[in-house]
């Protein structure tokens, strides 16, 4: 009988301690990892919504018809556990006193030249160009990437992820920003 070698190291003789002191140190890394990923998003993402918010306020239609109310309003109408009228007050303030987030925040979502060039084919750029969010470019730049995906293959990501968008009702933004910081080199 084959004994099942492990891919993070050699298990014969490893004592109860031992393991228990492995799965402690996995954990412990992972977790502070995750936890300055998911710091890192929230961040993002409360920027991003001040930014929303900020850009309603100053641009839109409807406007009057929420008028002072428009935080509360948006709160009752999202019912997002935590995004309440006070945080939506806070990330307003955010993004109104830290514009420079927005800079820091879109290089994060920009492909580097070089793998754009060495990793993509000019077929590839080409159904990606029309694309105008540059987040939802991104996102299939990277998916591209690290899927090795041929062109037929990205067209069909690309409509079945816009299907299933549409469908849902997410915006572009909460999708993309789960991918952040991934390695591709």
């Amino acid at each position: 009988m084959n004994k099942r070698v492990s891919p993070i190291g050699k298990a014969d003789g490893t004592t109860f301690e031992n393991l228990a002191e492995r799965v402690k140190n996995v954990h412990n890394a992972t977790s502070s990892v995750a936890k300055g990923a998911v710091n890192q998003l929230l961040t993002i993402r409360n920027w991003a919504i001040g930014c929303y918010i900020v850009e309603y306020e100053q641009e839109g239609c409807d406007r009057a018809k929420y008028g002072a109310r428009l935080l509360q309003n948006l709160a009752d109408k999202l019912s997002i556990k935590g995004l309440d009228r006070s945080m939506l007050s806070v990330c307003r303030l955010f993004y109104i006193r830290y514009p420079q987030i927005c800079e820091t925040a879109s290089r994060k979502f920009e492909t580097p030249p070089e793998l754009l060039v060495t990793r993509l084919s000019f077929s590839h750029i080409k159904e990606i160009m029309p694309i105008e969010d540059p987040m939802e470019r991104f996102f299939y730049e990277l998916e591209c990437i690290k899927g090795t995906w041929n062109v037929r293959e990205l067209r069909r990501q690309i409509k079945l992820f816009r299907d299933f968008l549409d469908e849902a009702g997410f915006e572009i933004l909460e999708v993309v920003g789960a991918v952040r910081d991934l390695n591709v080199s």
